[in-house]
């Protein structure tokens, strides 16, 4: 009985825990970019860049992997929105943080 007791108390605890997770951005505001990097070996090719403004949870910028399903079609709109200097919309995972650096670059989600 201690042990069912034990365990449905950890589960509502788990269950009313806040969770820090989010998709972070906004779905109306357009960001510029600033910079863009494309490593050619770190991470298999992640590509990172910096917005002219902060987005809290994602101070540095946002990064992308080489290995999701929609890196050439990302990639490429955040290529032509910099090279043109137009604005886009970018929504990222503030709980999936670049590994190749210090700074919160958080991953995309939506471009």
């Amino acid at each position: 009985m201690t042990k069912y007791i034990i365990f449905v108390i950890t589960l509502l605890l788990l269950t009313l825990a806040p969770v820090k997770a989010a998709i972070v951005g906004s779905s109306t505001a357009k960001v510029t970019i600033a910079t863009l990097y494309s490593y050619s070996d770190y991470g298999g090719g992640d590509v990172v860049f910096a917005i002219t403004t902060v987005v809290p949870g994602c101070e540095a910028g946002y990064w992308l992997r080489p290995t999701d399903p929609g890196f050439d079609r990302n990639l490429a709109a955040v290529m032509s929105a910099h090279l043109a200097g137009r604005s886009i919309i970018v929504l990222a995972h503030n709980d999936r943080l670049w590994s190749g650096s210090p700074g919160k670059y958080c991953r995309v989600h939506l471009i």
